[in-house]
């Protein structure tokens, strides 16, 4: 490896090393409530000096979620500091989908009529927020009632345009996602095109793969659970073609029915998006499993693309420990979780 990302490679093994096990993963789906879970953790090199927070006595699912991500928010300040001006771009960018989803959250609360559900503290604004979160008014932010209210806490960053747009169109929470998601995607592919080609091969097959495959469950939705019409699925399809061309996406859009769309899809480099949907497993799931797949790939390249990775790759750990907390929640049982999240699925890549 370069020099150029010999220090940035020693923080993300480092930072790699402290992760949860898959003899840990087992461990967590035999216990039985999600203080069981939260102490576990408590004890892990990966989350043991954020738990250590909780009260033993009152833990909340909601607060261990906030605690995992402060983590990751926190992982990637550390390694932010080892960025050039025209790396630090791209991976700034990048990491822009942490702020997209928590703002996201918050708007789902005034759609819901839920924002008294949960009171937002100035230290969640500032992890989840730690690009343009000097540049967002907090208070103004955390009394929005409205999209035209966030687009004014935002004025001056990069939300304050997809966020008039969708009040312009007076945008559901649905097509407010859709908008920020071709927002992001678009961008960030743009600059990911302008990276060197050691550096963009690695970015692409994580940011094109994770396009394809969301443009596939996008299709699998609007046929499967809203009816919506072929003209109103291509509208919503993210900008990007990566191992989707057009002839690709209009076929898979065009299919006529599951059975026919899932032979489409099987024919695709992302068959295994399919697998096992008709035993139980959600497209979802295999959906964040392929993309942790890929990730595993990519980290193991000499090139800026890893820190990506990781992120994926921390992703897929934060996204286990949730199932786990649901399925515990729920009483399912410690086979049907193991499961879930594939504690024992042999290790394989798209």
């Amino acid at each position: 490896m370069s020099a150029k990302y010999s220090a940035i490679a020693a923080k993300l093994k480092a930072m790699r090393g402290a992760s949860l096990s898959e003899a840990d993963f087992a461990a967590l789906t035999e216990k039985k409530t999600v203080r069981d879970i939260c102490m576990y953790l408590k004890n892990t090199a990966a989350y043991g000096d954020e738990f250590k927070i909780i009260d033993d006595n009152d833990v909340h699912r909601g607060q261990m979620e906030h605690l995992m991500n402060r983590k990751l928010v926190r992982d990637y300040k550390k390694i932010y500091m080892f960025m050039d001006n025209q790396n630090a771009d791209v991976i700034r960018f990048f990491f822009i989908r942490r702020e997209i989803e928590f703002l996201k959250r918050k708007i789902h609360y005034i759609y819901t009529n839920e924002e008294n559900e949960h009171v937002w503290t100035d230290e969640e604004f500032k992890h989840n927020l730690f690009i343009n979160g000097d540049r967002i008014d907090y208070n103004e932010l955390r009394d929005a009632k409205s999209l035209e209210d966030f687009a004014s806490a935002c004025k001056g960053t990069m939300y304050e345009e997809p966020l008039r747009r969708a009040s312009d169109f007076n945008a559901d929470f649905f097509m407010l996602g859709m908008i920020f998601d071709e927002y992001y995607y678009r961008n960030l592919w743009k600059m990911i095109n302008k990276l060197p080609k050691s550096d963009a091969e690695g970015f692409k097959k994580i940011i094109g793969s994770s396009a394809d495959m969301l443009n596939i469950m996008w299709i699998y939705r609007g046929k499967k659970y809203f009816n919506f019409s072929n003209e109103v699925i291509f509208s919503y399809l993210l900008p990007v073609r990566y191992k989707l061309n057009e002839n690709v996406i209009r076929s898979l859009v065009n299919s006529s029915g599951e059975e026919g769309f899932a032979a489409d899809v099987k024919r695709t480099p992302y068959a295994r998006l399919m697998n096992d949907t008709d035993d139980g497993i959600a497209i979802e799931e295999n959906y964040v499993y392929l993309m942790n797949r890929i990730a595993e790939a990519v980290f193991r390249t000499a090139s800026l693309s890893t820190v990506a990775a990781y992120s994926k790759i921390k992703d897929w750990e934060i996204w286990r420990i949730t199932t786990v907390i649901e399925g515990v929640r729920y009483g399912r049982s410690p086979e049907i979780i193991r499961r879930h999240i594939r504690v024992t699925e042999e290790r394989s890549v798209v």
